[in-house]
């Protein structure tokens, strides 16, 4: 039993810890509400909660990995790229070549799943941070930097870090060696240009206090780091993965060398574009061509250029920006079909230049990584493709594949039809763009934009209602949340979705009726079932994360210094 004296001072304990956590949730919601305002009709409480939840588990899922890593030795060039069957050739060579033990390495990252993805993912953090660096543009900073320690002499960068033995336990043996010929998609130059973008004063930034944003000391040091990791990432990228122009000899007026196609193909899949099953030449062909692989390259030249500008690098800037036209150049002459009204991949069939079709987020590709301007030639092609309900639209989002493809809901389904919370956080952000900028199509951008950003959040949100978590994708035909339970990676951009502007003129949304009720219960001062266990959870997650998260990141930085 205890003592009086004892008892007074766990109570005393217990009170302030009371008064803290109070204070400090207090703090959060104040500053998010600031830096992620919603915008009607979803600025109400319940979804404040829903958006201020899915935040909080992101940043709670900010992990330090350390440990050894497994790399294969490179494959000789002509038995990874060349051949009738060169995937095959490639798995045989595998067989007789073991993994070498590499590092030990150390990041600092965010995870998608934590209970199913718990290891660092590089295309997966480049969506993340879209997200986090306008909460604490430090932290992103810290983890892009951290990220970037681990590119090797020659500019690559394993797609997955499974770093020791605890980690490779929990993934499958297929994915635990790492392939250096193997590449991802580099958002984390997203990243960066959002930096640069805040350092000459095009973007606002509201979140916490930044040295690197202050700091002019602090932030030339910094892109004095970065800049040349991420020249030697792009020259590596477009090395390793180049594809062959000068076979496709049909056609014409094509820029040199700017066509690309991912590396370690198979037949169903292409696991390095992120596109696991999307369907692409079957079988896979040494001639293919892929227009995503393209458009990365245009956002890591166009993201070189903008620091090669603020740094006034004269040489480097009119070498990028040659680099870029030519790309735009070749996404238009080598992947748009003028017969389909599409963009797609392509390759060499009985020696002619022809597309892989099938509509879908490949199609769409030039117009997330904002190629199409206001007035582009093919822009309402594509906004008529997005907004199709026998194609891509949907009441619940933008499918990944068409409803008329021959590939639709086939194989495991992952990329064939599902809603990807990622994709359509793009296509809105790029239709917002255009819809604020003087066009022939800006009122349908807007049109569309309200529509789907509506879609969208509804989605994610009642599938969180009613079950308590955010999903890895979504069901086109029902919305229902599916695959990973818990995957608050890149479905937590539904966050920056809600703080969007509302464009609808002259009306308003209907809001959700038991929405109104809980407000109303609310205001009269009575209890209503506004929360779960996740959310109390979820909530106490993020006043910690609010809390330490500077100090976690100032010491992983006195780390690697």
């Amino acid at each position: 039993m205890l003592s009086p004296g004892i008892y007074i001072k766990l109570t005393s304990v217990a009170q302030e810890m009371t008064i803290s956590t109070s204070s400090t949730l207090d703090s959060f919601k104040l500053r998010f509400s600031s830096v992620f305002p919603s915008s009607p009709p979803f600025n109400i409480s319940s979804h404040a909660t829903f958006s201020q939840s899915l935040l909080s588990n992101l940043l709670g899922s900010l992990s330090y990995f350390h440990g050894s890593s497994l790399i294969s030795e490179p494959f000789p060039s002509e038995t990874a790229n060349s051949g009738p069957n060169f995937w095959e050739d490639a798995a045989k060579s595998r067989q007789h070549r073991l993994p070498q033990t590499a590092g030990p390495f150390e990041l600092l990252t965010h995870v998608p799943s934590r209970s199913v993805f718990p290891r660092g993912f590089l295309r997966d953090e480049g969506f993340h941070l879209l997200l986090v660096v306008e909460w604490d543009l430090d932290l992103a900073l810290e983890v892009v930097r951290s990220w970037l320690s681990l590119m090797d002499d020659d500019g690559w960068i394993a797609r997955e870090q499974i770093l020791g033995l605890e980690s490779r336990v929990k993934v499958p043996k297929d994915f635990v060696v790492q392939y250096p010929d193997i590449a991802s998609p580099p958002l984390l130059f997203w990243v960066v240009e959002k930096y640069i973008d805040m350092l000459s004063g095009k973007v606002k930034y509201k979140g916490h206090e930044s040295a690197y944003l202050t700091g002019k000391d602090e932030s030339e040091k910094l892109l004095e780091e970065l800049y040349p990791l991420l020249k030697r990432h792009y020259n590596w990228f477009r090395k390793s993965q180049q594809g062959n122009l000068l076979t496709h000899t049909t056609l014409h007026d094509v820029y040199p060398m700017e066509a690309y196609r991912w590396r370690g193909r198979k037949p169903g899949t292409n696991y390095a574009s992120g596109l696991d099953d999307y369907p692409r030449a079957e079988p896979p062909h040494i001639t293919e061509l892929h227009v995503d692989a393209l458009c990365w390259v245009g956002v890591m030249a166009k993201t070189l250029a903008g620091v090669a500008k603020y740094s006034k690098n004269s040489e480097d800037l009119t070498s990028l920006q040659r680099q870029y036209k030519g790309i735009k150049q070749n996404i238009d002459t080598v992947h748009w079909s003028e017969t389909e009204d599409a963009y797609y991949d392509a390759r060499v069939a009985e020696g002619q230049h022809v597309f892989v079709s099938h509509k879908g987020y490949i199609s769409l590709f030039p117009f997330i990584t904002g190629f199409l301007d206001p007035d582009h030639p093919h822009l309402n092609s594509t906004l008529n493709l997005l907004r199709d309900p026998e194609e891509l639209w949907s009441d619940y989002g933008i499918r990944s594949l068409s409803k008329k493809d021959s590939m639709y809901k086939s194989g495991d389904d992952y990329w064939t039809s599902p809603i990807w919370v990622n994709i359509n956080y793009l296509i809105i952000k790029e239709l917002l763009a255009l819809a604020q900028m003087p066009g022939p199509y800006q009122q349908k951008c807007k049109e569309i934009y309200n529509e789907l950003r509506d879609n969208v959040i509804r989605t994610t949100y009642s599938s969180w209602k009613d079950t308590g978590f955010a999903w890895e994708q979504y069901n086109d035909k029902t919305g229902a949340g599916q695959r990973t339970q818990g995957f608050t990676g890149w479905t937590a951009l539904v966050v920056k979705i809600m703080a969007f502007p509302d464009l609808t003129v002259g009306g308003e949304f209907d809001e959700d009726v038991e929405d109104k009720v809980k407000e109303l219960l609310k205001e009269m001062g009575k209890d209503g079932p506004l929360s779960t266990g996740t959310f109390l959870v979820g909530t106490v997650l993020c006043g910690f994360v609010y809390f330490f998260r500077r100090r976690f990141a100032a010491l992983f930085r006195e780390m690697r210094r």
